[in-house]
């Protein structure tokens, strides 16, 4: 899977799993730990901001159309709301793994 990052201290993060900061030093963690619970194999790549096609469905909501709009559409660009876990399930990284794991286990 390919992952495109416009943000640096996010890209580095992301590729090395390290951060200055704390809190993208959490952010990381829960992100490879998700990445290893689905025994993913990630690129990441970094894109310059103004050529992000994803940023373009958070910015809908202004009052004139992204540029690249038609771009978006094109490719079948489409919103939906996001929908985050329980805090309690990704409360570390070794939590988020196993409920990972545990979601792609068969269920009988």
């Amino acid at each position: 899977m390919t992952m495109y990052q416009d943000n640096v201290a996010a890209f580095n993060a992301a590729v090395s799993g390290s951060s200055r900061s704390s809190a993208v030093l959490a952010v990381a963690g829960r992100f490879h730990a998700a990445v290893a619970a689905l025994n993913a194999c990630i690129w990441v790549e970094h894109v310059d901001t103004h050529a992000m096609l994803a940023n373009i469905p958070s910015r809908l909501g202004d009052s004139e159309p992204h540029k690249h709009q038609v771009e978006c559409d094109a490719l079948g660009c489409s919103t939906r709301q996001a929908v985050f876990p329980d805090p309690r399930e990704w409360a570390s990284d070794k939590t988020l793994f196993l409920n990972v794991r545990h979601m792609l286990k068969p269920h009988a």
